[in-house]
């Protein structure tokens, strides 16, 4: 069990989050953070397994990251494809990633799709690379199973935004602009 939450763990992001969502003292700093384009780690594009990053970067507290590994074809009846999607906060230094597979076979009415943990050499090499890059970088990972849904705060002591699911977890804190200032 996981049994300590993410501001337990990394208290100097606990008075940013106090500040920003608490006090709301923070809400020029995010607008223009949330401006700023996103500065990708040089390393990615020396990862040899990679074909392609897509960035989708606008206005918002986070960016989008497409890192799109090369095709395996096998005797031109299969094709796997696979694809590692990251989510990069602009207002704290964290990530979060899926990682996704798609075969194509003549058997399959269309592509199978699938998000799920590194199935080939090739994502376990991508995913282990982009983990020590980012790391290297000063990034913490966030855990899908733990820390993207810890609660940061309960709606009630947050007056003067508009509620968000049951909760503000630390998802929608550091990804999502839930303080309606980005638009």
């Amino acid at each position: 069990m996981h049994g300590i939450s993410f501001t337990q763990e990394y208290p100097q992001f606990k008075e940013v989050l106090e500040k920003l969502y608490l006090k709301r003292e923070l809400d020029q700093w995010y607008i223009e953070e949330s401006r700023k384009p996103i500065k990708l780690p040089n390393d990615i594009d020396s990862i040899k397994q990679v074909s392609n990053i897509i960035v989708q970067d606008n206005f918002s507290p986070s960016a989008q990251v497409y890192i799109k590994l090369k095709d395996h074809y096998g005797d031109g009846e299969f094709m796997l494809s696979q694809e590692v999607q990251i989510r990069i906060s602009k207002i704290l230094p964290v990530y979060d990633y899926l990682l996704f597979h798609k075969v194509r076979h003549k058997s399959l009415v269309g592509d199978l799709g699938l998000v799920g943990p590194a199935n080939t050499f090739e994502l376990l090499e991508t995913e282990a690379e982009l983990n020590k890059i980012f790391e290297r970088n000063g990034y913490i990972r966030l855990s899908h199973e733990y820390d993207v849904y810890d609660t940061v705060y309960d709606w009630h002591y947050l007056n003067e935004i508009d509620p968000v699911n049951r909760r503000l977890t630390l998802k929608d804190a550091v990804f999502v602009d839930v303080l309606d200032l980005c638009d």
